[in-house]
């Protein structure tokens, strides 16, 4: 069986999260770093989110603490909700401080890491892995280094291809295990200063946004035009490194729900 290994890139507001934990095939398991990610998830049926149908509302979502992922490993497929999440973001209570520089905190990183290992030895009855989003997650690889790694936060160049290292091997690790992974991130524009040009990437690291890429099977951008979320499928204009190895034939621009990219390949 074919499984989806996507990594869809846009900017704030483009529908990533949305299009994707609102159609893609259910039971799904969404790692959330984005505070506040899922409250696009409507809490009452809609049809806003134009030529998107979505399959689920927030009341569907059920948040669980790192600890009891254990247990929802061992269930059965049918015995799943229909999207469970953690949201390692829910320990942090966030205050001003006079330093500038990240803010110390081990224990996201330190719980996600534990996550995805007991997703590969204990077991994954999901159909969807949802990570939202790749961008937030080396923010807290940054705030893991401020707390244990000080000494690099002067140096760029410890700091910055560790980060993106790590971050690929977490993609990696994920892409292999045997359901659908989608993994968001937010998008930003790169000039060239050698040649002018202007791209637009994966916003993190150096190394991440120039490897990330090769680890997946379709790489997207989200768009919202004129209030219609689709994806870019191929490149076009300021978008240049995207594709998709699968489905074949697919427009250069489409829906960006499940249906309009993998619906005549896959089923939900």
């Amino acid at each position: 069986m074919k499984h989806i290994r996507e990594l869809r890139i846009g900017p704030p507001k483009s529908g990533k999260t949305v299009a994707v934990v609102g159609t893609y095939p259910k039971p799904m398991l969404v790692f959330l770093f984005d505070k506040g990610g899922l409250d696009v998830i409507p809490s009452t049926p809609t049809t806003d989110r134009a030529a998107i149908k979505l399959d689920v509302l927030f009341s569907d979502l059920v948040f669980i603490k790192p600890d009891e992922l254990i247990t929802y490993c061992k269930k059965p497929t049918a015995d799943l909700p229909k999207v469970t999440v953690i949201d390692f973001t829910s320990h942090r209570k966030l205050q001003m401080t006079e330093k500038f520089e990240p803010i110390a905190d081990s224990q996201a990183y330190m719980q996600y890491y534990q996550s995805i290992n007991y997703l590969v030895t204990i077991g994954c009855p999901w159909k969807t892995f949802v990570m939202d989003s790749v961008t937030t997650l080396c923010d807290t690889l940054m705030s893991l280094v401020a707390e244990k790694n000080t000494s690099w936060l002067s140096d760029a160049r410890k700091w910055s291809p560790a980060i993106g290292s790590k971050v690929l091997q977490n993609v990696a690790v994920m892409a292999n295990l045997p359901l659908n992974t989608v993994f968001i991130a937010h998008s930003h524009m790169e000039k060239n200063e050698l040649t002018g040009d202007i791209s637009i990437i994966p916003l993190g690291p150096n190394r991440l946004s120039e490897q990330i890429g090769s680890l997946v099977s379709q790489y997207l951008y989200a768009t919202n035009e004129s209030g219609m979320l689709q994806v870019y499928t191929k490149p076009k204009g300021n978008v240049k490194a995207i594709g998709v190895r699968w489905p074949n034939n697919l427009p250069q621009v489409c829906g960006a729900d499940f249906t309009s990219i993998y619906g005549k390949e896959l089923l939900v």
